[in-house]
């Protein structure tokens, strides 16, 4: 017998006390007040009896409200090659899943909330660790073609039912660099169709082309080389064809101090304007932070 039913069965049974309760103010009814008619004391039964029903549904429309999607059948286990270190793995989407070859937890995470890699923390040293421990190969599958944004609340739900990952929001106000499309408009073309997002660089020439991008993976893109938070504040909705950004003045790596390649100190503030129709703008503004609260469970290989 279903939940309802058996909520249904106990509020209206024979052993039910409301349903005394209901015939008591019926029989009471009569007698009670001339100024009270049958008729209405049936309509307050009525409405009494829709919202017994209403409750005995609740636990349905709870349990639908909480169950967010997932994949039909999701494959996880540990890469072959997994080294701490070593480079990012592949992430491929496809109109009923995703497959993923050697990706670490923070890829999963920053693809699955559309986050930078670096506004993700763990909440502790082995927390931490485990964002960049192990790398994961995975296949999911959806079992019917869905969008991307529900792709990527499924991920959400394998992340909470295979790693037991609890996640939580945090908070800061810092400075930020605001990307907004300039006053005369952009040139830059959307796709009809998404593919896979890759960037090309070249070093020789200063200049990077992006293939497939949307304007939030861009700003994160100039989140990692500008050193502090980019706020996509463009309104640009979907993916966009290749377009490239050449600069002048680029900070090469630095092998002994472990610094990356910078743009702060380039000419990015006037090419993006000029090459691509957006502008960036330093500002201060409250930027949102994933953190990890505990090591993840190693999820089993199924």
């Amino acid at each position: 017998m279903r939940t309802e039913e058996l909520l249904a069965l106990g509020m209206f049974g024979r052993g039910s006390r409301l349903r005394e309760r209901i015939e008591m103010l019926l029989e009471r009814g009569r007698d009670f007040s001339p100024r009270v008619s049958k008729g209405r004391l049936a309509v307050g039964a009525a409405a009494l009896l829709g919202c017994v029903i209403a409750g005995s549904l609740a636990p349905r429309w709870i349990a639908f409200a909480q169950a967010g999607p997932e994949f039909e059948v999701a494959s996880i286990r540990l890469n072959a090659h997994s080294q701490f270190g070593s480079g990012y793995g592949a992430m491929r989407f496809n109109p009923a899943g995703i497959d993923c070859e050697g990706v670490y937890l923070i890829q999963v995470i920053a693809e699955a909330y559309q986050v930078p890699f670096s506004r993700i923390s763990g909440a502790d040293s082995r927390s931490r660790d485990a964002l960049q421990r192990e790398q994961y190969d995975i296949a999911a599958k959806a079992g019917h073609a869905v969008s991307k944004d529900q792709l990527r609340l499924m991920l959400q739900r394998m992340l909470a039912d295979r790693f037991k990952a609890t996640l939580r929001h945090e908070s800061k106000t810092e400075s930020v660099y605001k990307l907004t499309v300039a006053r005369n408009g952009t040139a830059l073309k959307r796709l009809e169709a998404e593919g896979e997002a890759s960037p090309y660089m070249n070093p020789v020439a200063d200049s990077t082309t992006f293939h497939n991008y949307t304007m939030a993976r861009f700003a994160s893109v100039l989140s990692n080389y500008l050193g502090r938070p980019v706020l996509d504040l463009t309104d640009l909705e979907g993916v966009f064809e290749d377009f490239t950004l050449t600069l002048d003045g680029v900070i090469p790596p630095n092998k002994l101090t472990g610094q990356s390649v910078s743009w702060a100190s380039s000419s990015i503030f006037s090419d993006i304007q000029r090459q691509l129709g957006l502008k960036l703008e330093a500002d201060k503004a409250p930027v949102d932070y994933l953190v990890l609260d505990h090591a993840p469970e190693k999820p089993d290989a199924n």
